[in-house]
């Protein structure tokens, strides 16, 4: 059957240096409508001032074709808004949206007279007579209909109940994973921070150690070792020693009065002049097998009798006194070291304390783990009481429906 036909005329226009894109629509009987036709009069114009000043509302509805007049004059007569046309004409600027336009007129007006059809075979027929009182069958089918309208409004209430029931499970459990988050980030910037001050253990030995304490031993071995190293240059032979002698001779070569061998070359030659207060001056013998040595640098005066000369080898210069301090500081240094090293030190705390921060950390990791698993639960928990509800409203809606359908006076909030 072929109730209706529509033409569409598409064309455009230009005007005020703009493109417009123009469908023109015709609605007009089929080839073989029904009895009596469905009106061709399917789009609903908004009237304005004049008839240039329509303008084209929608598709008209079944209720349209029911309420809405088809003639305008009428329609203005009478004080209406609206009324319905056979032709229409649609403008775009935009030639996308005007392609994607064509087909979508020619669907609503398609599914409007399917509609229409459909009412008139299903809905619009001869009078249905009902003779009242209906009989007991009659009224047992309405029963089962309100019963069966309680049952499903009793499961969507259920429903809902178990879904906010979870929502609250769901957010506790987010609360529980932002607390757990948090613990986390505390305890184990916690370890992170006692692991910087422990410090790690090079074993390669190519590199100073990270270890604080390791890094302390080892300069304290250095220091060790140096002190110990001084201790025996100076403790070996003093060389000679005397007076100078008169006549002094120079700066470069003083007069010591006694024969200096060739073996004290590239030894140093220290002088103390009484003078000057018992400054002490070192200079390198370049030159001997005389009493007269030949040093450099020159002195810085020259000697003169009763200023004290000595030999030394080139380690005997360091004075007893500097490996005196050296062992001193190296002996305060081991001790501290040792109770930094011992079992109630710091290393000792520090270790302990670094234990106990990683085994804190290690747990709160576990904890928040958990924490996001029970959310995780808690959602999904969430999820399917919310498509339960969504499940009990559409099934609700379903027994209302049949049940307004046999009985269209039945007020539904009593039987909730």
């Amino acid at each position: 059957m072929s109730e209706l036909k529509i033409t569409q005329r598409r064309y455009t226009s230009y005007a005020g240096g703009i493109t417009k894109y123009h469908i023109e629509l015709t609605v007009a009987p089929g080839t073989t409508p029904s009895s009596p036709p469905m009106s061709s009069h399917v789009f609903v114009q908004t009237i304005g001032a004049a008839v240039a000043n329509d303008a084209f509302a929608r598709v008209a509805t079944l209720a349209d074709l029911d309420l809405t007049l088809d003639l305008r004059s009428t329609a203005v007569t009478l004080g209406h808004t609206e009324y319905r046309v056979a032709t229409v004409t649609v403008t775009y600027n935009d030639l996308d949206t005007a392609i994607a336009a064509i087909p979508v007129i020619t669907d609503r007006v398609d599914s409007l007279t399917d509609t229409w059809v459909k009412a008139r075979a299903e809905f619009v027929i001869n009078a249905d007579v009902t003779t009242l009182p209906t009989a007991a069958a009659g009224a047992s089918v309405k029963g089962g209909y309100k019963t069966a309208y309680t049952d499903a409004n009793a499961l969507r209430t259920t429903a809902e109940a178990a879904q906010a029931t979870q929502q609250s499970t769901f957010e506790t459990a987010q609360s529980a994973v932002d607390a757990a988050r948090d613990l986390n980030l505390v305890h184990c910037d916690y370890k992170t921070q006692f692991a910087k001050l422990k410090g790690v253990e090079d074993s390669t030995s190519s590199a100073p150690a990270l270890n604080p304490a390791l890094a302390l031993q080892s300069a304290l071995s250095a220091l060790n070792a140096a002190a110990d190293q001084f201790g025996k240059l100076t403790r070996g032979e003093n060389g000679k020693s005397g007076v100078v002698a008169h006549p002094p001779g120079t700066a470069t070569n003083p007069e010591l009065g006694l024969l200096i061998p060739i073996s004290d070359m590239g030894k140093l030659l220290a002088i103390t002049f009484a003078d000057e207060g018992g400054v002490t001056e070192i200079r390198a013998i370049l030159a001997a097998n005389e009493t007269n040595p030949t040093v450099k640098p020159a002195f810085n005066q020259v000697p003169t009798g009763g200023d004290v000369w000595r030999i030394y080898a080139l380690t005997d210069t360091l004075p007893s006194d500097d490996f005196g301090r050296s062992a001193a500081a190296a002996t305060k240094a081991q001790a501290a070291l040792t109770v930094y090293q011992g079992s109630e030190g710091l290393q000792a705390l520090l270790t302990n304390a670094l234990s106990d921060a990683t085994q804190k950390c290690n747990d709160a990791n576990a904890a928040h783990k958990a924490a996001l698993s029970a959310e995780a639960t808690a959602r999904d928990a969430v999820e399917a009481a919310q498509a339960d509800v969504l499940s009990a409203q559409s099934a609700e809606d379903a027994a209302a429906a049949d049940l307004v359908g046999v009985c269209p006076d039945v007020d539904l909030t009593t039987l909730q």
